[in-house]
């Protein structure tokens, strides 16, 4: 046989044989394993396919995001069924009985108006039970669309699930009501417990809730908001508990007068651990006008001896320090340069010598721009007017001018009242209560007219 001829089919039927073993192009052992373990009865429907995993319809190439999943996790299709592989918000397994690509993020679920409970226990599985465990112990049993809706709108942990729609919601709610999930609503105090109460109030053994009664805790789903959630339970559920809670083996006497032990069970939670608390030195009597008066604190249920002793246990309430009382300043010319010497020169060559504590009061009354002074008492006043008799009255009319005057009237070069006579100053001083307070003799009324008559 020709050589040629040879070398030609021997790499034709090796190729022949390996697309055999592997499937080729039309054949995907992986395919053939996805019909048997995942769902029978997806065989023949339209996601038995090779763009089940890959981009090409016909297989090979580039793998889509569910196919990289798959190649990721050992080829293993069950380790990713609760993934979201392609980011669409529904989880793999979700998507494939709802036969739509897990791959293809544009290729969403196609989910009837009324869901089935198949449905609602994919979606469950998605978005509900890493905080409630899984649907067949959830402690959210027997809850209705409408409370879902709710506690969606309401709690912030909830908030990411706004992007289900009503049918998806109203999907789960069939999946906690449906016969295999609602036969485990029984009435098993210490399951109940544990699945409604134990987040809160610590596991049943060493509950801070031990002894309370069916009606205590009735009490507590109406007037405390964040137990609302609790009713859906129903009475028997609720008397369920409390039996529970009376039967515990733990000794009630054992913590009933620790003021530690009451603090930490019944008040830590909203004011603080003990050594930090936000109510020292309360008294029991403090104390039960609040469990009376506050409403998330009226389902407290604490006899006298334990509000006696969580008063005990309480830090004592710090001693407020006093605020000093100001010292009442008494030196004259203290009180002037802090007072006076803005608008009246320092107390050495002060405007105002000799004002007596009359004249001053008299001023702080009258002229509008010295009633902040008012607060001055009687005895601050003749302090100041003791300071200014210590300062000389001068005799000239130019140093008169300069001291009674010139504040308002300029300097005695550009005085605005020139040749302004002795009667016409007295008439002024008499006439104008900004001038009431100036207290000068005649003599020196007529010095200041002379020197206004240069």
């Amino acid at each position: 046989m020709n050589k040629k001829l040879i070398f030609g089919i021997v790499p034709f039927v090796l190729v022949t044989v390996l697309l055999g073993i592997t499937g080729g192009v039309n054949g995907c052992g992986y395919l053939n394993i996805f019909e048997k373990t995942i769902d029978p009865g997806e065989l023949g429907s339209n996601i038995d396919s090779c763009l089940l995993c890959h981009i090409d319809p016909n297989g090979g190439g580039l793998l889509n995001p569910y196919g990289t999943d798959f190649a990721n996790n050992s080829h293993n299709f069950t380790i990713i069924e609760q993934l979201d592989s392609d980011g669409d918000g529904f989880t793999n397994i979700a998507e494939i009985h709802a036969r739509s690509f897990p791959g293809n993020a544009s290729d969403l679920p196609v989910i009837p108006a009324l869901n089935s409970t198949l449905y609602g226990v994919e979606f469950y599985a998605s978005n509900c039970q890493s905080c409630h465990n899984p649907l067949a112990t959830s402690t959210m049993l027997g809850r209705t669309a409408a409370q879902i809706k709710i506690a969606i709108n309401t709690e912030p942990a909830m908030s990411s699930l706004s992007v289900l729609s009503l049918s998806n919601i109203q999907a789960i709610a069939n999946a906690l009501a449906s016969p295999t999930s609602a036969k485990m609503k029984i009435l098993d105090g210490p399951t109940l417990y544990s699945g409604y109460c134990e987040g809160c109030h610590r596991p049943l053994a060493t509950s801070t809730k031990l002894g309370r009664t069916a009606a205590q805790i009735q009490n507590s789903i109406s007037a405390v908001s964040s137990m609302g959630f609790l009713s859906s339970l129903s009475p028997d559920q609720i008397q369920d508990i409390a039996t529970a809670l009376a039967a515990n083996p733990t000794p009630i006497p054992a913590m009933i007068l620790d003021g530690t032990a009451l603090y930490a069970g019944n008040c830590a939670g909203c004011h603080n651990p003990l050594e930090s608390t936000t109510k020292p030195g309360r008294t029991a009597a403090q104390i039960q006008n609040a469990i009376t008066t506050v409403s998330v604190m009226n389902s407290l249920s604490l006899t006298s001896q334990q509000l006696e002793a969580i008063a005990s246990a309480l830090p004592l309430a710090p001693t407020p320090t006093p605020t000093p009382t100001p010292t009442s300043t008494l030196n004259g010319a203290t009180l002037y340069a802090t007072y006076c010497a803005g608008c009246h020169n320092p107390l050495a060559s002060t405007t105002k010598p000799g004002r007596t504590a009359t004249q001053i009061q008299n001023s702080i009354t009258s002229v509008s721009s010295m009633n902040s002074l008012s607060t001055l008492s009687s005895a601050q006043i003749q302090a100041i007017a003791t300071a200014l008799a210590t300062i000389p009255i001068p005799t000239d009319g130019a140093s008169l001018y300069a001291s009674y005057c010139s504040s308002c009237h300029n300097s005695l070069a550009s005085s605005d009242v020139k040749t302004s006579s002795a009667s016409k100053i007295t008439s002024a001083i008499s006439e104008k209560p900004e001038m009431r307070s100036i207290s000068l003799t005649s003599t020196q009324i007529e010095a200041i007219a002379t020197a206004l008559a240069v």
